[in-house]
């Protein structure tokens, strides 16, 4: 056990202390005690604020089992009557009390709201509308509700709307990034839009400025100019689409806007879904019913209906009985394109693919609009007549694939046979394959069979004159009609380049194409005592004749010669029987 007198003996060992070092500990204390009162004042401070918190989740807690007692009190009155028997769940006095407090209190709140937007329309403050909107993005069912009414307490509803939505139509898709924020700045425009025909206030308004009016068919034109420079309407964003839509349909329409360029702001604005801002504009209404009546005399009867379903006017057209009529014509088109180009999968193909373009687009009109296919065009079963035909689609690829290889070979084959032909100069060709007599009536008889599936009945009257001159009729490409060059083409093809360079000296008529045309009928000049005639025209001779029938460009047509070459050819025009033909001419050119 210590006593006074050891621990006296133990201090007296003790080394004296020095001043400085006291006077740091107290520092150092002090310090420490410093941070410790920070670290407390924190901890008190988050403390409150979860307590605060707490406090927040038990009252709203309790104000929501006020409101269900409320309803379980309500339902067991119901179910009283009936005979049930169930615990009196009648809310204390109190408990009521503070549930219609609370709901007081929140209509309040939303009335303080409403009348600051009411004040900002009233006193046509763009800027603060603008900002109210953008404040609140996430309470788009509040704003549909709030907005209209406010628009309609604004002394000019139509400028205020067009001051508010700024100019940002302007500025290019490029500057829509994914954090910039021009992209809440134009969905609060496009939604002003929308709640400005939603007010009622278009085609309402009185004494509506002439220099607004100006302004606005302006921005409209601009706003299309500067999708048309970005791609196109259709390739337009969905929201760029409505918000233009919605512009011409508050503001009119320019002339500069074509039917075509209404449809697609419809369909790529998805308007079905803001159908019902849409209906509201009366001129958009009587020009997409124009739009619709122009469709269906084209034809174009699913786009038709379309439009009727969103705008609401299908008793018009009777969607039934339209889209059959449609399948039934796509059908018969469909069927006879079928039967006419069975030897040519390419030609098939295409009918394939139109008739399943047809299919898929009624059946994308009905259900966009929440139709049942099935039920509406009973007997049709589109879906299984879609999934047989891409399985033909499919099938017919396998055939063009291995077509493409087969000519391919072949080509390959008769390239390295060419430079053998020259050595036999007097030998016959048959002349019993079309290929032979003409390389492009395999590709005529197909370009025709596209042209039938296109409508197109000019064809056959045009070809004499497409062959003649190398003129583009209808939809036929000057590469499908090649036939003009053929006898330079025959000529290098099966008797060499030389005999083709002299063929072309034949009195200057043979070089080229037949692009120098002049008339119904046309000469070949010959050399020295005459010239070389036909007896028809160009388009007897390659159109629609068989190979009995054709006359070559030197005169009477044997089968059995070369390519349709006679076996005797004369020079003169006096006699028909010469000793001087193509072979001797050739013989000729390889003799030189």
């Amino acid at each position: 056990m210590e006593t006074p007198e050891n621990a006296a003996y133990c201090s007296s060992w003790l080394p004296p202390e020095d001043e400085n070092d006291s006077g740091a500990k107290l520092a150092k204390s002090v310090n420490k005690l410093n941070d410790l009162a920070v670290a407390i004042q924190a901890f008190n401070n988050r403390y409150e604020e979860l307590q605060k918190h707490l406090e927040f989740i038990e009252q709203a807690i309790d104000t929501r089992t006020k409101e269900l007692r409320a309803l379980g009190y309500n339902s067991t009155q119901g179910t009283a009557e009936n005979g049930v028997v169930q615990s009196d769940s009648n809310p204390k006095p109190e408990e009521a009390k503070a549930v219609e407090k609370e709901k007081e209190k929140v209509k309040e709140e939303e009335k303080e709201k409403e009348d600051e937007l009411i004040t900002l329309c009233k006193t046509m403050n763009s800027r603060g509308l603008r900002k109210y909107v953008l404040t609140r993005l996430s309470e788009t069912a509040s704003l549909r509700e709030q907005v209209p009414v406010a628009l309609r307490s604004a002394a000019k509803p139509s400028r205020l709307v067009f001051e508010c939505i700024g100019r940002f139509f302007l500025q290019g898709s490029k500057a829509y990034t994914k954090n910039s924020p021009m992209v809440p700045a134009r969905q609060v425009s496009v939604l002003v839009l929308e709640h400005y025909l939603l007010s009622g206030c278009v085609g309402n308004e009185k004494d509506v400025e002439a220099s607004l009016k100006r302004e606005a068919d302006s921005a409209a034109v601009a706003w299309r100019k500067r999708m048309f420079v970005e791609g196109g309407l259709l390739k337009a964003a969905e929201v760029d689409a409505r918000g233009l839509i919605l512009f011409v349909a508050g503001f009119g329409i320019p002339s500069v806007f074509k039917d075509e360029d209404i449809y697609n702001l419809v369909c790529v604005s998805n308007g079905r879904e803001f159908s019902d801002a849409l209906l509201q504009s009366q001129p958009l209404l009587k020009r997409v019913s124009d739009v619709a009546d122009g469709m269906m005399k084209k034809g174009m009867a699913v786009k038709a209906v379309d439009l009727a379903y969103t705008f609401g006017f299908e008793e018009k057209y009777s969607p039934q009985t339209a889209l059959t009529s449609f399948l039934q014509k796509s059908e018969e088109t469909w069927k006879k394109a079928k039967q006419d180009a069975r030897d040519f999968p390419s030609a098939l193909k295409v009918a394939h693919e139109k008739y399943l373009a047809a299919l898929q687009s009624v059946v994308k009109c009905l259900e966009g609009h929440k139709i049942d296919p099935v039920k509406f065009l009973p007997g049709w079963q589109l879906k299984n007549k879609i999934t047989n035909l891409e399985k033909d689609i499919s099938d017919t690829n396998k055939k063009i694939d291995e077509k493409s290889m087969l000519k391919r070979k072949v080509d390959k084959n008769n390239s390295s046979n060419k430079m053998k032909i020259p050595e036999a100069k007097r030998a016959r060709f048959t002349g019993k394959d079309a290929s032979v007599l003409s390389p492009s009536l395999a590709t005529l008889q197909e370009q025709r069979i596209f042209s039938r599936m296109d409508g197109n009945s000019s064809y056959d009257g045009s070809l004499s004159a497409h062959l003649l001159d190398g003129r583009s009729y209808g939809n036929y490409p000057n590469n499908y009609l090649t036939a003009a060059s053929a006898s330079d083409s025959l000529a290098e093809k099966y008797l060499g380049s030389a005999v083709a360079s002299g063929a072309n000296m034949l009195g200057g008529a043979m070089g080229g194409s037949f692009s120098g045309y002049q008339g119904d009928m046309y000469r070949y000049h010959g050399i020295g005592e005459g010239a070389l005639s036909h007896d028809r025209s160009v388009g007897q001779s390659f159109v629609g004749q068989s190979a009995s029938t054709l006359n070559n460009l030197y005169g009477k047509t044997s089968t059995e010669g070369f390519a349709g070459v006679p076996e005797h050819l004369s020079v003169g025009a006096s006699s028909r029987s010469g000793g001087s033909d193509l072979y001797g001419f050739a013989d000729a050119v390889f003799d030189m």
